[in-house]
């Protein structure tokens, strides 16, 4: 399996990038924030008070395919389009109540580790983009190539608002670049390539880093 992970905080074009590759290359998109809130949205949504109760329900609606991740389309606002039966997953999976939950898993390390497990899991071919905060660190730390985008603050604001505004005016007006975030272990760790993207555009950024990954993992084009 040839993998790529990318990295980085919300608003440096991860999804983007994403999503651009997979047009390009032909390559499955894993993306694990969404993953997460999917947790937080079954917690709030059936209220349950402990991450370990979810997920049970989490495998069973996979089984029965009422949540069905799919890796070859993008969504509004994500790189991988989730699908809940009988939901919009976006306005579902991004209403800003959750993100007091999704605090809270992401501090529960058997969370963290049942994710890691999902993930892996779905990481099969020969071509896979998995995005998302320590993407390379906890989850694959055995990628072939390891990437972390960022950008300043008020670049990533931006970026985010214009994106969020295509779901609901409240979650444009609430969401935050930073919060509930944890901090990122990538900024002391080795063989991870920087790259600063608030000064360039999403063409800019796919071009820099599509060229890295056909020299150093002999990606090509899909046949037509």
């Amino acid at each position: 399996m040839s993998l790529v992970a990318i990295d980085g905080q919300r608003g440096t074009g991860k999804s983007q990038l994403a999503g651009n590759l997979r047009d390009h290359f032909g390559c499955r998109v894993l993306e694990i924030g969404p993953v997460f809130r999917l947790i937080a949205w079954l917690m709030y949504s059936r209220s349950l008070t402990n991450v370990e109760d979810t997920f049970q329900p989490l495998e069973k609606a996979f089984e029965t395919e009422f949540i069905r991740l799919d890796p070859l389309s993008s969504s509004r606002i994500s790189a991988m389009r989730i699908e809940i039966r009988g939901h919009d997953s976006d306005q579902a999976l991004w209403q800003p109540v959750l993100d007091n939950i999704l605090r809270e898993i992401i501090q529960a390390p058997n969370a963290i580790a049942r994710v890691r497990d999902l993930i892996r899991c779905l990481a099969h071919g020969d071509r896979v983009a998995v995005i998302g905060r320590e993407a390379g660190v906890e989850f694959f730390p055995d990628a072939s190539l390891k990437l972390f985008l960022e950008a300043k603050e008020e670049v990533r604001t931006l970026r985010k608002r214009r994106q969020t505004s295509k779901l609901h005016p409240v979650l444009c007006d609430t969401f935050s670049v930073d919060s509930p975030e944890r901090a990122t272990k990538w900024k002391n760790a080795n063989g991870v390539l920087r790259l600063d993207t608030t000064q360039l555009t999403s063409a800019e950024v796919f071009d820099c880093v599509s060229r890295l990954i056909h020299d150093r993992l002999q990606w090509h084009n899909p046949p037509a």
